[in-house]
């Protein structure tokens, strides 16, 4: 990735044309993170689909993690996790988001990494489960995949 402080495990593989953030569809924050970036983008390219559906299950990737337990980023044949998923959102959502998202990845992955297991180890203590199915507003409704 030309540019990016962030990098890739491995890019080989392919995969649907990105980016794509796939999250835990049974997750309250997560659904509330996909609205967060829905209302906040200023580039509307990021399309989103629950690590649970058929659009994770058909990725076709080497670095596809397997029992997932993050937030996982498909951008540019690319697959990035943790924290390194949250900061590459940040950087395609554009505006003031970019900025903030190219100031994480200057701090050391473990720290930003430790953060992040963190509060994805209380999720559902402090914001419980999703109750059904994400369903975004209807004029975004066409960037969520199944």
């Amino acid at each position: 990735m030309t540019g990016d402080t962030m990098s890739p495990a491995n890019s080989a593989g392919a995969g649907p044309a990105g980016p794509i953030l796939f999250f835990d569809g049974g997750c309250a924050l997560c659904h509330r993170t996909v609205v967060w970036s829905l209302r906040h983008e200023r580039r509307p390219v990021v399309r989103f689909a629950p690590l649970q559906g058929e659009t994770f299950a058909r990725l076709d990737h080497a670095d596809k993690p397997v029992g997932v337990d993050s937030v996982v980023m498909f951008d540019n044949g690319a697959i990035y996790t943790h924290s390194d998923a949250t900061a590459r959102l940040m950087i395609r959502m554009g505006g003031v988001w970019s900025v903030v998202g190219r100031v994480l990845v200057i701090l050391p992955r473990g720290l930003r990494d430790r953060a992040y297991r963190y509060i994805a180890r209380n999720r559902f203590e402090w914001f419980g489960r999703a109750k059904g199915e994400f369903v975004p507003p209807d004029e975004k409704s066409d960037r969520l995949l199944p």
